[in-house]
């Protein structure tokens, strides 16, 4: 017959084993429990509620990036006023006292100042000729949020070209070598010109004994280069020339007070919606902390539940183990304990 308390000991010991298997399991379906409520979670605040913060960031960024770009072009043009104007006073003087050459020079560097649209489109004074032989004043409409804001662009130096009769072709200057360019005159110096006559868009003038004629198209100012004077052989040519120089500068005020007032419209569409975007930052912000504070807070509380779980389990595990302990392995029962001492752990 085997011994009693070995059987006992094999008894205690399958009991337990099954005990600690299946506290095992448990606490494995537990974690699987508790994975499942943090892809729970995780659904839940999956970002779309900050959808409508962050579109509303978005557009507001977008708004103040599309008034900015503007803004720094009208500033850059106003920017040049006073050198525009001064170059076109120097041309006047220039004419005044009669020297082609010094008009010629500053006509020129007024032409690199407002620059070309062909290099750079973004520029509202410079060189916008078309091949049709136009120069638009060209407008564009901004709109950003409620902003609608419209900003000219106006051609501030002096061009010109010429349609000859002959059907040569179409002649421009050449600046840098102070010479016309294209038709049947193209390389003719500026100082080889003469006889110029103008009369509404028509012109004449002579080239080595040769009268050439055709349809003069003037662009920005309207100035020509000072061949178109006669280079200032009269009194006359040089009244001419002083007064096409008064309309550019009449056009370079006009140009002035249109963009400071659109500056002043977009600089104040600026501040607003440098306002809205703030606004936008601060909501999206105390938005994305709420969301994260919410679903710290859910995570926490269902850790905790986990927790608490697996710790009555083994809490309650441990109780029945002692129980069965006390039960079979330890000294007689009657001998010791009671039996409500023994199923309450004393």
């Amino acid at each position: 017959m085997a011994d009693i308390s070995s059987l006992l000991q094999t008894q205690h010991s399958l009991y337990t084993y099954n005990s600690d298997n299946a506290l095992l399991r448990v606490k494995v379906a537990q974690a699987d429990r508790l994975k499942r409520e943090y892809e729970r979670i995780e659904d839940k605040y999956d970002g779309s509620a900050q959808a409508d913060y962050e579109a509303k960031l978005e557009a507001a960024v977008n708004a103040k990036a599309e008034i900015a770009a503007p803004y720094q072009r009208v500033q850059t043009a106003l920017g040049k006023m006073d050198d525009l104007r001064n170059k076109l006073i120097e041309m006047r003087n220039a004419a005044n006292l009669g020297s082609a050459e010094a008009f010629d020079y500053a006509y020129s560097t007024l032409t690199t100042m407002v620059g070309s649209s062909w290099l750079d489109n973004s520029l509202l004074t410079s060189n916008n000729r078309t091949n049709s032989n136009t120069w638009p004043d060209r407008p564009e409409l901004f709109s950003a949020g409620s902003y609608q804001i419209e900003l000219k662009h106006y051609f501030l130096g002096n061009d010109y070209s010429i349609e000859l009769d002959d059907g040569s072709g179409t002649v421009r200057p050449d600046l840098a070598e102070n010479t016309l360019s294209g038709g049947a005159v193209g390389g003719t110096k500026f100082e080889d010109i003469s006889n110029v006559t103008i009369t509404g868009d028509q012109i004449s003038f002579d080239v080595g004994g040769t009268t050439h004629t055709g349809t003069l198209h003037k662009g920005g100012g309207g100035v020509l280069s000072a061949w178109g004077y006669n280079n200032f052989a009269t009194a006359t040519d040089q009244d001419n020339a002083k007064a096409a120089i008064d309309d550019a500068i009449e056009r370079v005020r006009m140009a002035e007070t249109q963009w400071g007032i659109a500056e002043a419209q977009l600089s104040g569409a600026l501040s607003k919606l440098g306002l809205t975007q703030e606004q936008a930052q601060s909501d999206f912000e105390s938005k994305s902390i709420e969301i994260i504070e919410a679903k710290t807070a859910e995570k926490k509380a269902a850790k905790a539940r986990f927790d608490l779980s697996v710790n009555s389990l083994a809490l309650t595990s441990n109780q029945a183990t002692n129980y069965i302990q006390q039960m079979f392995m330890a000294q007689p029962i009657g001998q010791s304990k009671g039996i409500f001492d023994i199923i309450g752990g004393y």
